[in-house]
């Protein structure tokens, strides 16, 4: 998930910790080497995500991921999800 937009609280600090949320060190595991950030999914409007837990507060698919995931493959609410910040333009 790409995300943009501005900041879920001041200064970038997200309104709920990961571990708040439910991250465990399996979720870690699974990024390890990586450099995309974990955020939690709050809601999905259409493949656009509002997100927890990361900088930005709303994100959608990469280019790539909107065309090879279709129907139950796409993040739903409730899912991790391993995203990347990008400047919002």
């Amino acid at each position: 998930v790409v995300h943009r937009g501005s900041p879920m609280a001041p200064l970038g600090v997200p309104l709920y910790s990961l571990e708040q949320l439910g991250y465990r060190p399996f979720f870690s595991n699974q990024l390890t080497g990586s450099d995309l950030a974990p955020a939690r999914v709050a809601a999905d409007s259409r493949g656009h995500y509002q997100l927890l837990g990361c900088r930005a507060s709303r994100g959608k698919l990469s280019g790539v991921l909107r065309h090879e995931l279709v129907g139950s493959a796409r993040p739903a609410t409730g899912d991790w999800v391993a995203s990347n910040v990008i400047s919002p333009r």
